[in-house]
């Protein structure tokens, strides 16, 4: 290994990740949303993953009530949120990634059905931002929706949506020096 470059920073990894805390949460038949108790954190420095649960009778993870959004609400708390409730729900895996070195933090929710345009937002870099978002539904069918959002050029956030139903989405819009 001689004259190779050896640890290079691609300024998204290593030393640019502050903290991880991550965890397993559930919600039983009526609950709407919990809120997750986590280690301080600076929120315009953090982003919130969340994936889908399991329906405890073994349904896969794209039914509707399985589809989850969430956000920090404080610098101690989580928001975990579902569109329908009418089943319990396990194996929600949450992360929350507090980043060193961020230029900015734009985050938003929005309600979408048939629809397609762009969200503006603050100018930033799309070499240097990094886009994760989050949605759920308002019906347990697993066939009538599809959700995308993108990057579109330095001020806008795309979004294409087919759904016969609502469609809640939380996006969060991460750039780094």
């Amino acid at each position: 290994m001689d004259g190779q470059p050896q640890g290079i920073d691609i300024g998204v990894g290593g030393s640019n990740i502050k903290s991880i805390q991550n965890g397993v949460s559930s919600m039983g038949t009526g609950v709407g949303y919990i809120d997750v108790t986590i280690s301080a954190i600076d929120i315009t420095k953090t982003v919130v993953i969340v994936t889908d649960g399991y329906e405890t009778s073994g349904n896969y993870p794209y039914d509707g009530y399985c589809k989850m959004i969430a956000w920090a609400i404080n610098s101690t708390t989580i928001r975990i949120v579902r569109g329908v409730t009418n089943a319990n729900v396990n194996n929600i895996n949450w992360q929350v990634i507090e980043f060193n070195n961020v230029k900015s933090l734009q985050t938003g929710g929005m309600s979408l059905y048939v629809s397609n345009g762009d969200l503006t937002v603050n100018q930033y870099d799309p070499a240097k931002s990094i886009l994760i978002y989050s949605y759920n539904l308002s019906t347990t069918t697993n066939s009538d929706y599809t959700v995308s959002l993108f990057k579109n050029g330095s001020n806008k956030i795309g979004y294409k949506s087919f759904s016969s139903y609502s469609v809640s989405v939380r996006w969060q819009l991460i750039e780094f020096n």
